[in-house]
Formats: structure tokens, sequence, C-alpha cells
């Protein structure tokens, strides 16, 4: 699973082209970390950006042992990790240079999902970033299959609720919390691919205004 995750960091971090999004001496926030994968993907490829450092987000994860072991050897000083939820991040006002969710937003509910962006939009400066990757459904037969397949992929209840939404919308959305896209990838695979057939997924990265 370690090898497998590894691989979907490196995907994920191509498709957005997040290097070019990210700048030296800035730090980057990353809402629901998890297991802490893209947490190490992102400082492996930014080791050229002198100063740049990722902090993780999650109200019940920590990165696993392999992750921890070679952030240790690999990135020692230019990382750390929270726990506790993305609506409260441990910044001050306009104190980090960008934040990213991946596939975090669709597991809470849309007032929740506000609450979230709310406060990323507190502690990112002007002209600092926001990555957004999701699973982007455009109608109910798109929906069904997405959330059959987030299911199996993630292991939930059938009874696990989910709050997708179009890429439309989550331009439109975001636009009115301050945020202008300035990138976007969709893509409906993604390596390794798990799911049973395509899914709509899209790589998003928005500037504060």
């Amino acid at each position: 699973m370690d090898s497998l995750l590894r691989r979907r960091a490196r995907d994920l971090f191509d498709k957005g082209d997040l290097g070019a999004h990210m700048k030296a001496g800035q730090t980057y926030a990353d809402v629901g970390s998890g297991s802490g994968h893209m947490i190490e993907h992102l400082l492996l490829r930014t080791s050229h950006l002198p100063g740049l450092k990722c902090v993780g987000v999650d109200p019940m994860w920590k990165p696993i042992l392999q992750v921890r072991d070679r952030l240790k050897r690999d990135a020692k000083g230019r990382y750390e990790f929270f726990q506790t939820g993305g609506e409260h991040l441990p910044f001050g006002p306009e104190s980090i240079g960008g934040a990213s969710l991946f596939f975090v937003l669709h597991h809470v509910s849309y007032e929740m999902q506000d609450k979230i962006i709310a406060e990323i939009t507190r502690v990112v400066s002007k002209g600092g970033v926001l990555i957004l990757f999701e699973d982007t459904p455009s109608n109910p037969k798109e929906w069904r299959h997405v959330e059959r397949w987030d299911r199996i992929q993630n292991f939930e209840s059938p009874r696990e609720k989910h709050y997708y939404r179009p890429i439309a919308s989550w331009i439109s959305h975001l636009a009115s919390k301050g945020f202008d896209l300035i990138h976007q990838v969709p893509f409906d695979k993604m390596v390794p691919q798990m799911g049973l057939r395509p899914v709509p997924h899209c790589a998003m990265v928005f500037c504060k205004a």
C-alpha cells in the first residue's frame, strides 16, 4: 500500500503541475493530510526551493511509519504535522503561501466545506494558492458511479454521505470566496487506477485575489 500511495502522490503532483505554483521560503498546509504521502512528495519535488516547508493537518490520521522515516532522512526540518481539523488551522492571518486539499471536501458537509474554505482564506496570504483535487460528477448517473467507487476504495459504509460538486460549481463557489482559477486539468484516471471504470476528477489551482 505504501508503494501504491507513493505512485498516486507522484501522479497527482504531475497532473496539477504543482511545482509551478509553489515558491521558495513559503509554508504550505496540506489539509486532510492522511497518511502523509502527498506532503512527502511535495517536499521531494520542491527540494530545489530553499526554505519551502509543508505542514500536514488532519483530525484523525498521522503519517505512517514509512513516510515518517523517509521524511526524517530526506526532509529534516522542512515538515510538521498537527492533529486538528481544517476549520482550525494553526497559522496566523495571511501567514502561509498556500493550502492543498486532495480529495477531502466531498467527505464533509457543504456547511463544513465553507468553514474550511473560510479558514484557508484567513491564513493564506494575498497571491497565495489553493490547490484543490476533487471528484467532480456532473449528473446523477456520474454521482452514483463516483460514490460507488469512493466507497469501494475507502472501505466506506453504504450509509456514508458524500458532498460532490461539478467543476463549474467549484470554480464559481471559490470565486465567490476570493479565489481565482489559474490552472485546471480534468482527468478520469489515476495511477494506480483503482476504480472500476473511469471516474471524473479535476485538479484545480486557485490564487487568492
